[in-house]
């Protein structure tokens, strides 16, 4: 595998020269050096009685797409939002609060591993590969622009914690998450109190 992608390069360099992944691998002690086999999957499965899966557990992605991670990161923000909002935790709640995770971000993904697909097989040198770059080299600027901004775009935010100011120059896109468990949060907010007031 390291012969497939010596050609590489990679951002950076030493003294004006561009690296590829070659020098990297050249540079790299080879006992330090591991073959790692990269398995796609996207599970249709993530949750069942107590138990929840999310980022790798539930989807694999390929590191050519660079969703894996922020992927994960927004699966636990929109599964904490949920969890936060159950109370009293009852079985049922549980199985309604997963369903929810699940129906929200189970889309998300679907479309990270299709993005994420689709930059793996840019990689190859066969003749697919080179179809896939020759099509995403004429996609216009402005199209481009406009696919790489949404994910930027989608930034969640836990709704049992002081909501963050949006400073940004474009809207950002909130997760359901937010906009449906902060409604909960806020009436059993005030029902607390109400409660405190009384007992007072």
């Amino acid at each position: 595998m390291c012969k497939e992608v010596r050609h590489l390069k990679v951002p950076g360099g030493k003294d004006g020269k561009d690296w590829t992944i070659g020098d990297i691998i050249d540079l790299t002690p080879k006992e330090l050096i591991s073959k790692v086999m990269l398995e796609e999957k996207l599970f249709s499965t993530w949750y069942g009685g107590r138990t929840v899966l999310l980022g790798d557990a539930c989807h694999k992605f390929n590191p050519a797409g660079a969703a894996g991670a922020l992927t994960a990161m927004h699966d636990a923000v929109a599964l904490a939002n949920w969890i936060c909002a159950l109370y009293p935790k009852k079985p049922a709640d549980i199985d309604i609060a997963f369903k929810e995770y699940y129906n929200e971000r189970f889309p998300i993904a679907k479309e990270a591993f299709a993005h994420s697909q689709l930059m793996s097989k840019m990689v190859g040198k066969n003749l697919h590969s080179m179809a896939v770059k020759n099509y995403i080299r004429r996609i216009p600027s402005w199209l481009w622009k406009r696919i790489m901004t949404k994910p930027i775009l989608a930034r969640p935010q836990a709704s049992f914690l002081p909501l963050v100011e949006d400073k940004g120059t474009k809207p950002v896109i909130r997760q359901p998450s937010l906009y449906k468990t902060l409604p909960i949060l806020e009436k059993r907010a005030k029902e607390e109190a109400k409660k405190n007031a009384k007992s007072e």
